[in-house]
């Protein structure tokens, strides 16, 4: 399959999941408005299950529509990216940053919570992400062991004693604010999804919120009939910049290292060897080098 197959047939399935949502919406809202039109009839007990279901199901519609936004911005995205431009950015995370109002920035960690998949909408995002991964402190990091939110304003006295290697390197990117919440759930922490620069932080967090659990129930986590996990194919190895995180990834499972610490072996092989980084990030990944 062509560059352009491949291509075409992504727009395709973005489009289908779009329409998948809308449909799994109207479903959830017709189930809710069942017990709405229940709440006058029936025990105190039976009024508080219908209420209780309608709101399950209008956070289930709420949800459903939220990812069909991404989709369908993915979608838009997909059709006006040039396959041969090397400098255009991820489009499934620019649709993300379009919904968000932000540049935004992904992380999906392993098992020992390291980072194994990174990828942004925007070179400042991208920016910010890979100071976490350098300097392994941030609010992405802190998101995802913590699994709650992690808002700062960069210049906060605060919050610069919590991150005071990341913020200041942060301001150099004209970056103001930073917000970062968990991808996943409590019993699976899956990664973080962080905007950098919004402003007006209550309404990014509840915004951002939305959008995370759409990402993780609808997108990281849906399967199809076969039992299959189709829109993962947007997280493959070749988008995001996936190769030095894997690597990283796969040095933190295997030494019981940091990530900083990764990245030094990974750096440091490279000058030995006269390599680029990103070659001996390939060899780890296909375990044709090791640095024990």
């Amino acid at each position: 399959m062509t560059s352009s197959d491949q291509l075409r047939a992504a727009i395709l399935l973005a489009a289908a999941m779009a329409e998948h949502e809308r449909q799994c919406a109207e479903r959830s809202l017709r189930f809710a408005e069942r017990h709405e039109g229940l709440l006058d009839t029936g025990s105190a007990e039976q009024r508080k299950l219908h209420e209780r279901m309608s709101a399950i199901n209008r956070g289930s519609a709420e949800r459903h529509l939220a990812t069909r936004r991404i989709h369908l911005a993915h979608a838009e995205r997909l059709r006006n990216w040039r396959l041969d431009d090397p400098l255009g950015v991820e489009p499934f995370m620019s649709a993300m940053a379009e919904i968000v109002g932000a540049p935004t920035a992904l992380t999906l960690v392993g098992s020992s919570l390291a980072q194994a998949y990174a990828s942004a909408s925007d070179g400042v995002a991208e920016a910010a992400q890979d100071l976490e991964l350098m300097l392994s402190e941030g609010p992405m990091t802190d998101a995802v062991r913590a699994g709650e939110p992690a808002v700062a304003e960069v210049g906060s006295r605060s919050d610069a004693q919590r991150w005071p290697l990341y913020l200041p390197a942060l301001a150099d990117l004209g970056v103001r604010e930073v917000i970062a919440v968990p991808v996943g759930s409590r019993w699976s922490r899956l990664g973080a999804l962080a905007v950098f620069g919004p402003g007006h932080a209550g309404a990014i967090v509840r915004r951002l919120g939305q959008v995370a659990d759409a990402l993780t129930q609808s997108v990281l986590l849906a399967s199809d009939s076969a039992g299959g996990f189709p829109y993962l194919t947007f997280f493959s190895a070749g988008s995001g910049r996936s190769t030095i995180h894997r690597a990283v990834g796969m040095l933190c499972e295997r030494m019981g290292c940091g990530p900083a610490d990764a990245l030094a072996l990974l750096r440091a092989r490279a000058f030995t060897a006269g390599l680029a980084v990103e070659t001996v990030a390939s060899g780890v990944v296909r375990r044709e080098i090791t640095l024990d």
